[in-house]
């Protein structure tokens, strides 16, 4: 109870705030005993954040003064400090507080490290103006903000909010929003549990939004390097896991943390994790701190992006095969965990049910949007590589029934029924994309990108599976076996393309993190965008206010995407705008040329509309507006 009491005191009376709370917080997570292992600690841990946190946020808390980020800290040092104390064997808990750590371990370290260093201009960002010339690189990340934003400053999901203040429904009241609870939690942490002003807020969200997308790449890899196969051959496992890494951070999954998908990024490393968490559960329900994690990780699948959902039922293949009674059995104890655990996380699943509700299929087939196009051949030829080399491993091995209940290489193959539930989505949505529009839309090529990022999971796990059954061999000078350890990591860090800066040497980087970096070092460098004048200065003359922001940099600034971050920024962003008003912006593509067109259109829809213009263009507003009377 004093330890409850310490961090309520320390957070809400003296007000401590800031990432050194955030980074003991971190440490105290891993304290928790899940596992003797630091990486299997890390794969719990993070996985059960993610599903929780989401479900935090759906319901009004009497703690606005504290936050939730303080009493879910003081509950989690409350019961460490009682499991410690009132343990007969008090010394022995407290050591167990320190996770065992081997070379393996340092793998997520790694991996959060190369995660960081490609996000460091998001990372190191300090000031407003450089967070939305960042942010307005990319579409989505308008989008991203404004959920972020209503859940700091109204303190529940956009879902459980009911009607604006203009009669129509809150934008993105039907969308997931997993990812932006973790940021706001986080936020909760850095900035406080009550929100800052707009500049402070634009930060920590460019900020968060990296840790967060780092902490996902670092789950992954976590979760590699929790089953004994990888434990047991450092020298195999450690290339596979830094390739697998390599792909997360460099190579496809850039593509999601550099364009705004962090959301999609999040929720693909949570299929990985649950695929891990599947492979690890050799019985179904005597690993309940595994069930509990595995139940997370579903919850933030469908909080964040539902469609992935398609590869969690592949890969309950893993636990649910073969049929053996002998698998199911627990303790009396045991099924009541079980039991709980199931109904939370069916609650939990609700909500995101309920949340989509209101989404047609119509709305994900046909929606349109920007997103980076995979290479189709590294594609093809990865998931061809994964499944070749799963069907080799499920071909070795034992074969008898007993065995094969915990023989792990087999379990591993059947990992690639992740994949094959993933492509029969797929197939289905290209189907009716094809006959329609004779292409594949937004919806498809992100689902593709999401197959690609767990496939290099499955096949890193294939790969180290067959490796596994040849017998390891001392080498005679150990050194050997660390330079080739290097020698091999290195080299998979290089598979999508050259990530380091070598252009005095007359090379280009061409990986997708590199291309994305010297593009943000380019645009950083340069004089403040005007667009991103423009808009601070339309939201600080009209704040949170709803009104209707017209600009006519045309090519320079979209104008719908300029519309949303006035929206997102002033809290006003609504279905009424969505809908209604932003359709007739198009003719703003044009330049200064189409305001005529556009305000006359605007003033017919809605007659009250407030209507925002730059500068050198507000002597024309009122003389259209004039005339309009």
């Amino acid at each position: 109870m004093s330890l409850l009491v310490i961090v309520l005191v320390g957070r809400v009376g003296v007000g401590q705030s800031g990432f050194l709370i955030l980074a003991s917080s971190g440490i105290l997570l891993l304290a928790v005993p899940t596992s003797r292992f630091l990486s299997r600690r890390i794969l719990i841990g993070l996985t059960t954040v993610f599903g929780v946190t989401p479900v935090l946020w759906w319901f009004p808390l009497p703690i606005q003064a504290a936050g939730r980020a303080t009493f879910l800290v003081a509950l989690l040092a409350a019961g460490l400090g009682a499991w410690v104390a009132y343990g007969e064997k008090w010394r022995l808990r407290l050591r167990s507080l320190l996770p065992e750590i081997r070379a393996i371990d340092f793998l997520p370290v790694v991996t959060a490290l190369m995660s960081a260093g490609t996000l460091m201009n998001f990372l190191k960002t300090r000031t407003s103006v450089d967070a939305l010339t960042l942010l307005t690189m990319n579409w989505d990340n308008a989008s991203h903000f404004d959920m972020y934003y209503m859940l700091r400053t109204h303190g529940r999901t956009i879902g459980a909010l009911g009607a604006s203040p203009d009669g129509s429904a809150w934008q993105f009241h039907n969308y997931p929003q997993g990812f932006h609870a973790t940021v706001a939690l986080l936020a909760e942490f850095v900035r406080g549990p009550l929100p800052a002003d707009l500049h402070g807020e634009l930060v920590a969200y460019t900020v968060l939004s990296a840790v967060v997308s780092t902490m996902a790449a670092t789950l992954v890899v976590a979760g590699l390097c929790s089953i004994p196969m990888f434990r047991r051959r450092f020298g195999i496992a450690a290339p596979a896991a830094i390739f697998v890494a390599a792909g997360w951070v460099y190579g496809p999954g850039a593509a999601a943390t550099m364009h705004g998908f962090q959301n999609f990024y999040v929720a693909a490393a949570l299929v990985a994790a649950f695929l891990v968490l599947m492979i690890l559960q050799t019985k179904v329900f005597s690993h309940p701190l595994l069930l509990l994690a595995s139940a997370s990780a579903a919850v933030g699948v469908a909080h964040n992006w539902i469609l992935l959902g398609s590869l969690l039922f592949g890969a309950c293949v893993v636990i649910l095969l073969p049929l053996n009674r002998r698998r199911w059995a627990a303790s009396r104890f045991g099924y009541v965990l079980a039991t709980g655990t199931a109904v939370f996380g069916f609650c939990a699943l609700l909500l995101a049910v309920r949340q989509l509700s209101s989404v047609s299929a119509e709305d994900v087939l046909y929606a349109v949007g920007g997103v980076p196009i995979p290479d189709f051949g590294v594609v093809a030829a990865l998931l061809l590589g994964t499944f070749g080399i799963s069907l080799l491993v499920r071909s070795s091995g034992s074969s008898r029934l007993v065995d094969f209940v915990v023989y792990q290489p087999h379990r591993v193959a059947n990992g690639a029924w992740a994949i094959v539930a993933g492509l029969i989505v797929l197939a289905v949505m290209a189907a009716a994309q094809i006959s329609k529009s004779g292409a594949l839309s937004y919806y498809s090529i992100k689902l593709i990108l999401a197959l690609e990022l767990v496939a290099l999971v499955v096949f890193a796990l294939a790969v180290v599976a067959y490796l596994h059954s040849f017998p390891q061999r001392d080498l005679r000078r150990p050194w050997w076996k660390w330079t080739s350890v290097l020698a091999l990591g290195l080299a998979t860090t290089q598979c999508f393309g050259l990530t380091f800066d070598t252009r005095a040497f007359g090379l280009t980087p061409s990986a997708e993190s590199a291309l994305e970096i010297e593009r943000q070092r380019v645009t950083l460098d340069s004089p403040v965008p005007q667009h991103v004048e423009a808009l601070f200065r339309a939201v600080e003359s009209n704040w949170a206010s709803p009104a209707a922001y017209l600009t006519t940099y045309g090519k320079d600034f979209d104008a719908i995407l300029a519309f949303q971050w006035y929206d997102a920024l002033t809290g006003t962003y609504t279905e009424k705008s969505s809908a209604k008003l932003m359709p007739h912006l198009l003719p703003l593509w044009s330049g200064v040329e189409g305001l005529p067109t556009v305000v006359e259109a605007l003033r017919r829809e809605d007659p009250e509309v407030r209507i925002i213009v730059d500068p050198e263009n507000q002597d024309l507003l009122r003389q259209l507006l004039s005339l309009s009377r």
